[in-house]
This record gives structure tokens, C-alpha cells and sequence, in this order.
């Protein structure tokens, strides 16, 4: 797999809106069984969503390699774009994903299991660094079956505290529960300076490779 892309995969793992989602579940009488769902719905979705993009999009960069690095280009700068307009964002401000993923909290304090589901797909829906860790596996110019086992290892290392939380809610609720509150408490204080780090990160690596392609 490509080193990038689990570099992307690793950068997007800790997110305030999953761990507040997970951390939610953990509350319920029915934790395992909703995380369960939760784990494999945003998985299927996840994953189905990446195979269909490898697949469109190899095709789209074997016709024309130089459109292709128009898009990277133009992701590229749209990543650097956010990240600025992230940076510049008041910290007290009620619409960054810290808050939003309040609202996923309290609205999963006692969901049925289509909503645990319908968390699963929302808090894992492919956003920025899914899209360049799609790119970043395109480069490698893999066969269909390969561009699914990468497609597939990429999501394994995102859904990794998921995954973990309900590997370890099996052992022991308490502390699993404790672990997930310390990561969610990490995230929302560190969301306003890593996040645009990481948007920095992925739009230079764009931009970089695009020029290089173009030139």
C-alpha cells in the first residue's frame, strides 16, 4: 500500500465527530451491538464508496494523466484554502466539528440500531483524506484486486478505534469507555491546530505532485 496513503489513513483515525459518536454507543446497555452496526454499515459504505472511485478514476488517469493532475491540482489548493479558513475560525465558534460532534452525542444517547448504522456511514463518509489517500493509490497503478486489498486496508486503519472500542468493550466497559473519553477530550483541544496541519499536509503533497506531473 502506498506509504501516503497510510500516512492519510493514520491522520484521519482521531476525529471528534467518531470518537463523540463512539463514545456515545459506549453509554448504551446495547454498546457492542451498536458499534457493531455502527462498525460495519460505515465500513460497507466506506469501502464500497473507494472501490467504485479507484476503479472510475484509473481509468480516468490512464486517458488523461495531465487532467488528472489538474485535479489534484485544484484539490490541492482547495485543501490549503480550508485549512486557512479552519485556522481562522474563532475557537469559541458553535460550527466547527468539536460542536457537531456534540450533536452526534446527544443524538445518540439511546439510538436503535439503523441509527448506530446511519452514524457509522455519516461520521466515515469519505471526505478530503480519503479522496487523496484514493490518489496517493491510483499512483501505484494497481489491478482491480489490488486496488481493493489497498481500498480495504485504508479503511481498516480508519475504523480503528471503532474497531478497538468494541474489541475492548468485550473485556472490560469501564476502562474501554475511560480510553475513549481521554481520546474524545485529546481531540476537541487539539482539533483547532492539527486540523489544519493535516488539511496543510495534504494540500501541499496535492500541489506538489500535480506540478511535478504538469511540468
Amino acid at each position: 500500500m502506498s506509504p501516503i496513503a497510510v500516512l492519510l489513513a493514520l491522520g484521519s483515525t482521531i476525529r471528534p465527530t467518531s470518537l463523540a459518536a463512539v463514545d456515545a454507543l459506549l453509554v448504551s446497555a446495547r454498546a457492542r451491538r451498536l458499534l457493531l452496526a455502527y462498525v460495519v454499515a460505515g465500513v460497507l459504505v466506506s469501502v464500497g464508496i473507494g472501490v467504485l472511485l479507484v476503479s472510475v478514476l484509473h481509468h480516468v488517469v490512464a486517458a488523461s494523466p495531465r487532467g488528472h493532475a489538474g485535479f489534484e491540482l485544484l484539490f490541492g489548493l482547495g485543501a490549503l484554502a480550508a485549512a486557512v479558513l479552519v485556522a481562522r475560525r474563532p475557537r469559541e465558534a458553535g460550527s466547527g466539528s468539536a460542536d457537531h460532534g456534540g450533536r452526534i452525542a446527544a443524538r445518540l444517547r439511546d439510538p436503535s440500531v439503523v441509527a448506530a448504522a446511519v452514524a457509522g456511514i455519516l461520521t466515515h463518509f469519505p471526505g478530503v483524506f480519503y479522496i487523496a489517500a484514493l490518489d496517493a493509490i491510483i499512483s501505484t497503478n494497481p489491478g482491480f484486486v489490488d486496488g481493493v486489498v489497498q481500498v480495504c486496508v485504508y479503511n481498516a486503519i480508519w475504523f480503528a478505534v471503532p474497531i478497538a472500542a468494541l474489541t475492548l468493550s468485550i473485556v472490560d466497559d469501564e476502562r474501554t469507555r475511560a480510553r475513549v473519553d481521554a481520546a474524545n477530550a485529546w481531540a476537541r483541544r487539539h482539533e483547532h491546530t492539527a486540523g489544519p496541519l493535516l488539511l496543510v499536509a495534504v494540500g501541499a503533497y496535492l500541489v506538489v505532485k500535480a506540478l511535478v506531473e504538469l511540468l
